[in-house]
């Protein structure tokens, strides 16, 4: 016991402390299961800048475009795309591109883009939000997806022209 000056206890009241309890030693526990971290992969894609249309679409595509028939002969350009970490045991090609994520391109680095869970993030991490877009396997996927000319208009039949006029 000791006897302190302490607001409300008068002094000639002696005041208990208590010592600090000893550490004790905790065993270490291993784990049932590993926890194996999510990994970001860096893959190669290729980028097409598709100025067709009056607007400059960033084309992402996981196979060279110019070994396609109908590709246009834009530019074509390999790129490092960092994926987001996945589940282990899954491979980011297996998992593809979440359709709300939001692709950035590094400003100290032209060439590498990564992937980002929301336009926020690539703001965050002071990177170049890439918009519009289209990220996919193929050049055909692309013209089949994404129509930036619009949907053909279609074909009348004559036999319904022909009624519709007389």
């Amino acid at each position: 016991m000791s006897t302190e000056l302490s607001a409300g206890i008068p002094a000639s009241t002696p005041v208990r402390t208590r010592k600090a309890p000893r550490p004790t030693k905790l065993k270490p526990v291993t784990p049932s299961l590993e926890v194996t971290p999510a990994i970001a992969e860096t893959v190669s894609n290729f980028l097409v800048l598709d100025n067709r249309f009056g607007t400059m679409i960033y084309v992402i595509l996981e196979t060279d475009p110019r070994k396609e028939r109908e590709f246009p002969r834009l530019n074509v350009r390999e790129i490092q795309m960092e994926r987001r970490p996945t589940a282990p045991g899954t491979s980011p090609q297996d998992a593809g591109i979440c359709a709300g994520a939001a692709i950035g391109r590094d400003p100290a680095h032209l060439d590498r883009f990564r992937e980002f869970g929301s336009d926020r993030a690539v703001a965050g991490a002071s990177f170049i939000l890439i918009e519009p877009r289209y990220v996919g396997p193929s050049w055909p996927a692309y013209v089949s997806a994404f129509r930036p000319d619009g949907d053909k208009p279609l074909k009348r039949h004559r036999e319904t022209a022909r009624t519709a006029r007389g």
